[in-house]
C-alpha cells in the first residue's frame, strides 16, 4: 500500500524530554499512515437532508456542539454518508487539533497524502467477504484488542475500538462482554443478527447465549495489530468508502519543482530515456527467444539419444555453468552439445537406466544403474571413446542384480 511505502501508526509513549513528540518519528518518506482510531472523536450522526452532498463540515460541527457538547474548532473532520428513507445518516471521525499541528510540522508526516482510520478499514474490509443481512455486526480482533460495529441496512450505525491483551483468556471473556453491551447500544437486536468477521474463542462466546448467525473467522493465535492493518488491501482512490482525512483544503497538492524553462527539455530527455528502454527492451525479448530456441534443441537431442530416460536437465543453466566465464577451448571442457551427442554414441552402444546428468565447469557426471560390473566398463569404455576424455568410476554400489553407480570426467 503506498508508493513510497507506508505505516501503521500507534500512540507515541509519554517521554522524559521536555518536546514531548505527539507523534512518531519517521525515517522515510510513506504515501500511507493508519491512524488508531481510539485516538480519534467518533460519532453517528443522521441529518433530514434529500442529498449527502448537502452535508458540510459546519452543519457536522454544529451538531455536535449541540448533543456532545464538543467544540468544533478543537477538531478537524472527516465522514462519510449515505442516503437513507428519512434523509442522510454514517459516521463522523473528528482529529484533534493538536494532532493536525504536530503532523503539519513534521515534513514526512505532511507530505503523507493518505491519513486513514484504521478501524474503519479493518472493519469495511469484512463487507466484502460475505452477503449482507439488513442487520450485521462486524467484529475484527487482533492480539492486543478487537473493533467492532453495527452496520444497518448500507449505514454504519456506530463502530469502536477496546484494547487489551486478547491471548490472555479472562481479559478475552471481560472485552468480549463490554463489547457485547455495546454493540446494543449502537442498535444490534439481542438475536438473529448476523454476525462476520475475526474472533477468538472467547469472543465468541459472548454470542453463543443468543441467536445469532456466526459468518466468523475464529483464530486462538491472533496477529499483532500493525500486522493486520499492513495486510489491507490497498485502497482504490476512487472507493465510495474511502475515508481519508486529508481532504479538502488539507490535500496533499505535489507541485513539480521543475521549472518552465527545463520542462520541454526535460520531456525530450524522457523521451531519449523512453526511447533506449523500449529498444533495449526488444533486443532482450530477442535474445530469451534465440537462448529458448537453443535450449529446446539441446533438450530435443538428449531425448532423441536417451530415449524414455528419466533425466533432470537445465540446458541453459548448465550451458551457464559449462562457460563459467572462461574460454572453452583454454580449459578443454566439451560443448554441452556435444557432451549430449557423445554420451548418445555411447548410450546406442550400451543402454543404462539413467538417474542423474550434471555438465558444468567441473566436468560431467552420469549417475544411473546396470545389471552388472561387466556392463559398468563397457559403458565406461565407450563414453572413454566418444568423449576423448578419461572416464573414471567414482563409486559403485552393489545391490541385489543391481549395480548403482556413478562416473565422471573432465
Amino acid at each position: 500500500m503506498g508508493g513510497q511505502g507506508d505505516l501503521s501508526f500507534l500512540p507515541a509513549q509519554a517521554d522524559d524530554t521536555d518536546n514531548e513528540r505527539l507523534i512518531p518519528e519517521l525515517t522515510s518518506d510513506v504515501d500511507l499512515i493508519y491512524l488508531p482510531m481510539e485516538n480519534l472523536l467518533t460519532r453517528h450522526f443522521h441529518f433530514p437532508l434529500k442529498q449527502v452532498r448537502h452535508l458540510d463540515a459546519s452543519m457536522l460541527a454544529q451538531e455536535l456542539a449541540d448533543t456532545a457538547g464538543i467544540e468544533p474548532e478543537d477538531w478537524w473532520f472527516t465522514w462519510r454518508a449515505e442516503k437513507t428513507t428519512n434523509g442522510i445518516a454514517g459516521v463522523v471521525f473528528g482529529l484533534p487539533n493538536t494532532l493536525k499541528q504536530a503532523i503539519q510540522g513534521d515534513i514526512r508526516w505532511h507530505t503523507a497524502p493518505a491519513l486513514l482510520v484504521d478501524g474503519w478499514e479493518r472493519l469495511n474490509y469484512w463487507l466484502t467477504t460475505e452477503e449482507l443481512s439488513d442487520v450485521t455486526a462486524v467484529i475484527d480482533a487482533d492480539s492486543e484488542g478487537v473493533f467492532f460495529g453495527v452496520y444497518q441496512h448500507g449505514i454504519w450505525q456506530g463502530m469502536r475500538r477496546l484494547n487489551g491483551d486478547m491471548q490472555d483468556s479472562e481479559t478475552s471473556k471481560m472485552i468480549g462482554q463490554q463489547m457485547y453491551w455495546s454493540l446494543q447500544s449502537m442498535g444490534m437486536p439481542s438475536e438473529q443478527v448476523q454476525v462476520i468477521g475475526r474472533m477468538n474463542a472467547a469472543l465468541s462466546e459472548v454470542f453463543n447465549q443468543s441467536e445469532h448467525t456466526l459468518q466468523i473467522t475464529k483464530e486462538d493465535n491472533l496477529s499483532p495489530r500493525h500486522s493486520l492493518n499492513l495486510m489491507l488491501p490497498t485502497p482504490s482512490k476512487n472507493a465510495s468508502n474511502l475515508l481519508n482525512l486529508r481532504h479538502s483544503k488539507w490535500s496533499v497538492r505535489r507541485k513539480s519543482s521543475i521549472s518552465r524553462v527545463w520542462y520541454r527539455a526535460s520531456l525530450l530527455a524522457a523521451g531519449v530515456c523512453f526511447l533506449w528502454l523500449s529498444l533495449t527492451s526488444i533486443h532482450n525479448q530477442q535474445l530469451e527467444v534465440q537462448l529458448a530456441t537453443m535450449n529446446d534443441e539441446i533438450v530435443n537431442a538428449f531425448h532423441r539419444g536417451l530415449p524414455n530416460q528419466p533425466v533432470i536437465i537445465d540446458a541453459l543453466a548448465q550451458l551457464k555453468q559449462a562457460a563459467g566465464g572462461d574460454d572453452i577451448a583454454k580449459n578443454g571442457t566439451l560443448s554441452v552439445s556435444r557432451q549430449l551427442g557423445a554420451i548418445s554414441k555411447a548410450f546406442t552402444k550400451q543402454s543404462w537406466e539413467m538417474q542423474e546428468l550434471s555438465i558444468n565447469k567441473g566436468g560431467t557426471l552420469i549417475a544411473g544403474k546396470v545389471n552388472d560390473l561387466n556392463t559398468l566398463n563397457i559403458i565406461r569404455d565407450a563414453l572413454t571413446k566418444e568423449t576423448g576424455s578419461t572416464v573414471k568410476v567414482a563409486d559403485t554400489d552393489l545391490k541385489g542384480n543391481e549395480v548403482a553407480f556413478r562416473v565422471r570426467w573432465q
